[in-house]
């Protein structure tokens, strides 16, 4: 039996083409800026970081940023993170570790109660965090904090 197929191709020279013709629709496909391109990246960035990976270098820059809280009942809000603090005026003396606050808004319509909630920002990925709320500003925002006190 002939190697060549019925079109006269050989079986190597249909295998290159074909090789060829899917790493072209792959580069294609998988460009940076293509849906299929973000969504795979998307999926290898985001992690789920545990409650002691947080601290204030790690959440500082997001000042400004809007993370996803996941609710109770299955829904989803954004807050706003409005300002990270270090509050080493309450470390205790001599004690290691860091002490700050992460306070955030989010619309007043919907508030949220002292509770441990799952937190999503596209940058760092997810992580839980217990927040309580803490008044109203005004202006419609709900005013919400995190207090982290850590000795090591």
């Amino acid at each position: 039996m002939s190697a060549e197929l019925v079109s006269g191709v050989s079986r190597r020279r249909f295998l290159q083409a074909l090789g060829l013709a899917t790493g072209g629709a792959a580069a294609l496909l998988l460009r940076p800026g293509a849906p299929l391109y973000e969504s795979l990246v998307g999926l290898f960035r985001r992690r789920r970081l545990a409650a002691a990976e947080l601290n204030r270098e790690l959440l500082a820059p997001l000042e400004g940023d809007t993370l996803a809280v996941a609710t109770s009942e299955g829904t989803s809000l954004s807050l706003r993170v409005e300002q990270v603090t270090p509050l080493e005026a309450y470390r205790s003396p001599g004690a290691d570790g860091e002490v700050f606050s992460v306070v955030m808004s989010g619309d007043e319509a919907v508030t949220l109660g002292q509770d441990t909630y799952d937190f999503e920002h596209g940058g760092i990925g997810s992580f839980p965090m217990f927040m309580v709320p803490v008044g109203l500003p005004g202006r419609g925002r709900q005013l919400y904090e995190a207090v982290f006190n850590r000795i090591r």
